[in-house]
């Protein structure tokens, strides 16, 4: 059996809006709002249709496209077995205030192995930069002064840009600040919008670099602090759901976080018209998912006959694949941390069905970490059911096997 492993990083669409936004109710697509509901967004307020999609509660945009990723990704976790809620450290339909905290999407940016290291340049559109230029700049420089494993830095040219900033002008009701989005097929995601209606060269703002480190964060995968209460940051709005919702992009605590409020995170849903650099827990929640370091990794596997008929040729199997991580390439000393870390790890399978074999399928999934741990352990079974030798229903290759594995070194 050949056995391939990726790692991958996720990726959905966000946006952060003025704090009055009235909901839009529109007729649309009965599909597309079917599957909406069905990936656990709250359409009851914030939804509107955009320019190539729609924009949910108020700071989600996705496009037809980016709905039917999602849908897929949803239906392969289940199939897997796999609940994004399951990942969460609260429940999201119950509203809490005090559980308020720093999350992540459950896709991430993949950084490359070689050097532990990946770049991501941003393209300013000419037209905003004696607006916010300068202020771009002091964003990125928060981001690059923690030494993360992603490096932010400037493009003039937009065909090498892995974010392009646009501009939009929108005074409508529904008006947002800036929009973003979230990773995707482990890349951030590509655009920012500023609109021009509240940024412009006559309007004197204080919260421009919070707002921009903002909508980066969410390209890199952070969901807003309080997203299951927005009224922390939004205040109250009778008679509506304050609760995002985990999506299908996930809303998984970093551990490490507090689960109590913090006033000035940056990542807060509704702005104050001040700027927010980050807070202590903000820049632990970055320290967990884009920690510079590169510790070795080591795979051992153990596979188990559960079941084998010798007449048939039919069997159940169990293989169990155990990731570890060292300090060192000798694999002599663990490598620990006081929070949890993150491992993306992908493998590709053939499924048999009545005799017929499919197409390679491609899977992926996150494993946590405990904090104080070194390894963590994936086990898989499956059957191949025979008629006399020939494979009638079963799957080949479905354990991990670790190839390659952005951000750690091999031995």
């Amino acid at each position: 059996m050949k056995n391939y492993v990726f790692m991958f990083f996720i990726v959905l669409l966000f946006s952060c809006n003025k704090n009055n936004e009235l909901a839009t109710e529109i007729n649309s697509d009965s599909k597309y709002i079917e599957k909406l509901k069905n990936l656990g967004f709250d359409l009851s307020e914030g939804f509107y249709q955009d320019k190539n999609g729609y924009t949910v509660e108020y700071d989600i945009f996705l496009s037809k496209e980016d709905i039917d990723y999602f849908t897929d990704q949803k239906d392969l976790k289940q199939f897997r077995g796999i609940e994004l809620n399951k990942l969460a450290s609260i429940n999201p339909t119950k509203l809490d205030v005090k559980k308020i905290s720093q999350y992540r999407t459950t896709e991430m940016v993949n950084y490359i192995s070689v050097g532990g290291l990946r770049s991501i340049s941003i393209y300013l559109d000419p037209s905003l930069n004696n607006v916010i230029g300068n202020q771009l700049n002091v964003a990125i420089q928060r981001y690059n002064d923690l030494e993360l494993a992603l490096i932010f830095e400037r493009t003039q040219n937009p065909a090498n840009a892995n974010i392009k900033i646009l501009s939009v002008y929108d005074n409508s009701d529904d008006a947002y600040l800036m929009k973003a989005g979230f990773p995707k097929n482990g890349s951030p995601f590509n655009q920012i919008l500023v609109n021009t209606y509240f940024y412009n060269s006559y309007t004197t703002r204080n919260d421009v670099p919070s707002t921009l480190a903002h909508e980066i964060g969410h390209c890199i995968g952070l969901r807003h602090t309080d997203y299951m209460n927005r009224v922390f940051s939004c205040g109250v709005k009778p008679g509506k759901n304050p609760n995002e919702g985990s999506g299908s992009s996930g809303a998984v605590h970093i551990t490490g976080t507090p689960n109590t409020a913090e006033n000035n995170s940056y990542m807060l849903a509704c702005i104050s018209g001040s700027d927010r650099p980050f807070t202590s827990n903000d820049i632990i929640a970055l320290k967990t998912l884009y920690n510079r370091e590169r510790p070795y990794i080591r795979e051992d596997r153990q596979e188990e006959e559960l079941f084998y008929d010798s007449y048939s040729g039919s069997f159940d199997r169990r293989v169990t694949s155990t990731f570890s991580l060292f300090k060192d390439k000798a694999m002599t000393q663990p490598y620990t941390k006081p929070y949890e870390i993150l491992l993306m790890v992908g493998y590709t399978y053939y499924e048999t069905y009545n005799k017929t074999r499919y197409n390679p399928v491609s899977r992926k999934e996150s494993f946590i970490l405990q904090p104080g741990t070194n390894s963590v352990s994936i086990t898989k079974e499956w059957m191949e059911d025979r008629e006399f030798g020939d494979l009638v229903f079963g799957r080949e290759t479905v354990y991990y096997s670790l190839v390659d594995f952005y951000g750690y070194q091999r031995p």
